[in-house]
């Protein structure tokens, strides 16, 4: 049996309109916890789911308690009862727990566990019980063993007892023969009307929680009485667990809802803000579209500029060309002029010989 330390014997209490509610698998791990149960026992909600449901588990709890508790579940019954849970920090919270199976196609597929606060006096008989449990005594006081045998034949007794008085007012023989010959089978009579009554209302009991060890936690009365009373406080408990998780049901649903309808806004606005950029890209396209048409325009007038610099190159490499062999002819040209201008010299040099020679000839002659 799992101890849980440490304790520190400090009390947490909730509020009594809160519920705590948890589910487990059929080994008793933690598959769903609400957020009171999170909170009063110190543990995350990630702590909780996939931990043992033990790990709550007060080492004040006798084991025989949680015995009979799963004892009683894998027949398929309800269990209900006092018990001390351990916090985290080592604190504790007593509850009174009322455990069901849960069914599909008619087989237990888990446990569910619906607790609420119990009373100053359920805490204090559940104390009492688990003092003497844990003390090594009987569960259950030898003086609840032989008290309901007395209960039952209490009206027997009492007939016998009013038939004597009846005997002793008369005050004769035959009044004692009569009060005698009266009790018997009046007592037996009251005795057998009790017993009819009680065993209807008991049949009816069998089909709830009713188990004298969980009646000490709840009731004074012993035997049939005190089982009487569990069989109310049982469906009692079975209405406020199926209240109780009609309630857990709509504040789930009620949180999906709000959810949902968060995501359906959310969604919504997602749809509005694309229609938006949607048409933003439109509108971009569009006058990207008219760039890229203004751009081919550029492009083509650009084009005709290219062809027409590459005609005016062609042009003017044509004229360069015209221009190199008109050099050249100069050149040449200048070249002959050069050899002319030579020959001319050359010529005038000769003339002026042949004119000083003439000179020479006519001083001489005297011409």
């Amino acid at each position: 049996m799992r101890n849980n330390q440490p304790i520190t014997q400090h009390e947490r209490t909730f509020p009594a309109e809160q519920r705590l509610i948890s589910t487990t698998d059929t080994r008793g791990t933690i598959t769903y916890c609400n957020d009171a149960f999170v909170d009063i026992s110190g543990y995350s909600e990630a702590e909780l789911l996939g931990a043992a449901h033990n790990t709550v588990r007060h080492p004040d709890v006798p084991p025989a308690v949680f015995e009979h508790m799963w004892t009683t579940l894998k027949t398929g019954q309800p269990w209900m009862g006092i018990v001390k849970n351990r916090c985290k920090n080592g604190d504790h919270y007593w509850v009174n727990a009322y455990v069901t199976p849960m069914l599909e196609n008619r087989k237990v597929v888990g446990f569910e566990s619906v607790r609420i606060k119990p009373t100053a006096e359920q805490i204090r008989r559940a104390e009492a019980l688990y003092a003497r449990i844990n003390k090594g005594k009987s569960a259950i006081p030898g003086r609840d063993k032989w008290l309901p045998v007395l209960q039952d034949w209490l009206p027997f007794i009492l007939v016998s007892q009013l038939s004597f008085l009846i005997g002793v007012w008369l005050n004769s023989h035959w009044g004692f023969a009569l009060a005698a010959a009266l009790s018997v089978p009046l007592g037996l009579l009251g005795l057998s009307w009790q017993q009819r009554g009680t065993k209807r209302l008991l049949r009816l009991a069998e089909q709830t929680t009713s188990d004298p060890l969980i009646a000490q936690m709840y009731t004074d009365s012993r035997g049939p009485q005190a089982r009487l009373e569990m069989s109310i406080l049982s469906q009692e408990a079975r209405l406020k667990t199926c209240l109780t998780r009609l309630q857990d049901t709509a504040e789930h649903l009620t949180s999906q809802a709000r959810q949902s309808n968060s995501l359906a806004n959310a969604s919504s606005t997602g749809l509005e803000r694309q229609r938006v950029e949607t048409e933003q890209v439109a509108a971009a396209i569009n006058q990207m579209a008219a760039t890229t048409q203004e751009v081919a325009s550029h492009v083509n007038r650009a084009a005709d500029a290219t062809q027409q610099a590459n005609e005016l190159t062609r042009r003017g490499r044509d004229i360069a060309g015209e221009t190199r062999e008109a050099i050249q002819r100069l050149s040449t040209s200048v070249g002959e002029t050069g050899l002319t201008v030579t020959r001319l010299a050359k010529d005038s040099d000769e003339i002026g010989g042949v004119v000083d020679v003439i000179k020479g000839i006519a001083d001489q002659t005297n011409l």
